[in-house]
């Protein structure tokens, strides 16, 4: 059989018409057993030749199946980036009291967390470390910690501030001592001063209580209204903060009622 199909081979094929390297894979399917001793440079001629009509595994893979070659290109597109999923952002807490600065050197804050320690020690979460305020000579009668204001839950589910005293040379509010190691409640326009009564540092400003109502919305647009620093026959002086820039102003307010004196009309 073996040889009927060698003999089968021989003559579809021209003798000689592959190369020499394509000997070795087809002998070695058929194994030297199969072939006639003495013969073997024929049947390995004959085969090698039958091994160029017989496409090799990637070239019947193209031709079958109809798809280009290696030497042609395919255009590619290009794929727009998928976005990643993006955390939503967390809302920022609004903040519930903001302390207005007195004196250069100190700045406001917005309360947003629920304490706050004030003092030179770096790990105050409002420290005394502006070069300004270390010039001055009250900067020195500041302690490391010196006072804290907070907030605890109350009744009816509402927070009361409060200010803590941990100073040797004292904590101030409207005048009063608190005490080292004591605590006062916090209303708003209450002032903070620092070491002595007068040295006024902030004025702290409850968030949670909208007292500006009762000013005209001009007014209110431009500033924010605060405590009172005198009256008089005439009105009333209050302390106010420009809304662009922080800046302290005082607003005289004067009662129109008390200079109507003749009709309404001359009113």
């Amino acid at each position: 059989v073996v040889m009927s199909r060698e003999t089968d081979v021989e003559c579809h094929q021209p003798h000689g018409s592959a190369s020499p390297q394509s000997q070795g894979g087809f002998s070695q399917s058929h194994g030297p057993s199969s072939q006639p001793h003495g013969s073997s440079s024929q049947s390995q001629g004959t085969s090698s030749s039958s091994t160029s009509t017989v496409p090799t595994s990637s070239q019947s893979s193209h031709s079958s199946s109809g798809t280009l070659s290696s030497l042609d290109t395919v255009s590619t597109q290009e794929l727009y980036s998928i976005p990643e999923d993006q955390e939503p952002e967390e809302p920022v807490p609004a903040p519930w009291a903001r302390l207005w600065a007195l004196q250069d050197g100190f700045s406001n804050l917005e309360c947003v967390n629920d304490s706050y320690w004030f003092g030179r020690d770096r790990n105050c979460e409002y420290c005394f470390d502006e070069p300004l305020l270390k010039r001055t000579d009250k900067y020195r009668t500041y302690s490391k910690k010196h006072f804290r204001i907070f907030r605890e839950m109350g009744p009816k589910s509402s927070y009361i501030a409060y200010i803590e005293d941990h100073s040797g040379n004292g904590t101030f509010v409207n005048r009063e001592l608190v005490g080292k190691g004591r605590r006062l409640p916090l209303n708003n326009n209450s002032e903070i001063a620092l070491s002595v009564w007068s040295n006024k540092v902030f004025v702290f400003f409850d968030l949670t209580v909208d007292d500006q109502s009762v000013y005209p919305k001009e007014l209110r647009d431009e500033y924010i209204m605060s405590k009172t620093l005198g009256s008089g026959a005439c009105g009333e002086v209050k302390l106010a903060f420009e809304r662009k820039t922080c800046k302290k102003v005082a607003i005289k307010i004067i009662s129109k009622r008390k200079f109507a004196i003749g009709s309404e009309r001359e009113a």
